[in-house]
């Protein structure tokens, strides 16, 4: 299932909007993640020319639930990380 990060922005309020960069800053990405989500349709954004734009009430609900996995996206299918300490005799 193909999940969209979305949020309806109060229509009162001013639109704010802030670039890939300072949303990855933001959630401790990198900036390519957010890019990569923004082209495969997983984080709504707007696109200005050349240019994505993630709306504030988009952010919002990012940091509140996260960014949505996708198919290229894989989880480690590794166990808990072990001890790999090595004690010399002295």
């Amino acid at each position: 299932m193909n999940k969209r990060l979305s949020a309806k922005a109060d229509r009162n309020e001013p639109l704010r909007a802030y670039s890939p960069r300072f949303v990855a800053d933001a959630i401790s990405l990198h900036e390519e993640t957010v890019r990569d989500a923004l082209r495969s349709g997983r984080l709504a954004g707007i696109r200005m020319g050349t240019q994505w734009r993630i709306t504030h009430a988009t952010l919002v609900a990012l940091l509140r639930d996260g960014l949505p996995s996708g198919k290229h996206c894989k989880s480690p299918k590794t166990g808990p990380v072990q001890d790999q300490r090595t004690e010399f005799p002295a």
